[in-house]
């Protein structure tokens, strides 16, 4: 867990972690903001702040960053639990707020390259600027990244909603709400291309390749062939 002395300017809340069977949570320690949990053991966690505004005092942002012990064939692995600010006025905010999580994420890549997982309730829809941000689809304050959205990468343009009006639910949440609207998200950080970053995923996660109609299976070594 990362210590005052060397805890970020944007950080006002130190993190904190609670051990679990083989793994453990995190969170911010102060706030009630942004949690995390794992299987795997929780190296050590970061926090960036998020309340950069005035106008973002009324409401527990922040996001935290949690490097867990994966396995060794998947490489290192940061998972960011992202919390913005809610209001649908606080774009503004969570445009500076993107810029703060994406600039600490490339501080602790930036010598021990790593996955990154990004989820939360990044309170935006797809076509606002911070999303559009998040995506590789415009750039901030001369910075840009590019994370794949799993929902759009999985189901294309189906919308996704979290809050749909016709679930009474979403009243709770967002009463008056007329139309659906979309605020969570999975994300990956990219590589050069869309793949993810760092290295490829151990065979044992990787898709199958079909074989192409007409072509003959690869023999197996040692394997008779068939008469």
């Amino acid at each position: 867990m990362t210590s005052p002395a060397t805890r970020p300017p944007s950080c006002s809340a130190p993190s904190t972690t609670w051990p679990t069977r083989g793994g453990g949570c995190w969170g911010t320690a102060v706030t009630a903001g942004p949690r995390g949990a794992s299987r795997w053991p929780i190296l050590e966690v970061h926090e960036v702040g998020l309340h950069l505004t005035p106008r973002t005092g009324n409401y527990g942002c922040g996001t935290v960053i949690a490097e867990v012990a994966a396995p060794a064939s998947l490489g290192r692995l940061l998972v960011v639990s992202h919390g913005p600010s809610f209001a649908w006025w606080a774009e503004a905010e969570r445009e500076l707020q993107a810029l703060a999580v994406v600039r600490r994420i490339e501080e602790l890549v930036a010598g021990d390259p790593a996955h990154v997982v990004v989820g939360g309730d990044f309170n935006a829809a797809p076509d606002t600027a911070s999303i559009r941000f998040w995506t590789g689809r415009r750039s901030l304050d001369g910075t840009s990244t590019a994370y794949r959205d799993c929902w759009e990468s999985v189901h294309g343009p189906e919308p996704g909603l979290t809050f749909e009006p016709a679930n009474p639910l979403s009243a709770v949440d967002e009463p008056g709400l007329d139309r659906g609207r979309r605020i969570d998200y999975l994300l990956v950080r990219c590589a050069t291309t869309a793949r993810p970053a760092r290295h490829r995923l151990p065979a044992r996660l990787r898709r199958p390749r079909r074989r192409r109609l007409g072509q003959r299976p690869l023999r197996r070594p040692g394997r008779p062939r068939a008469s």
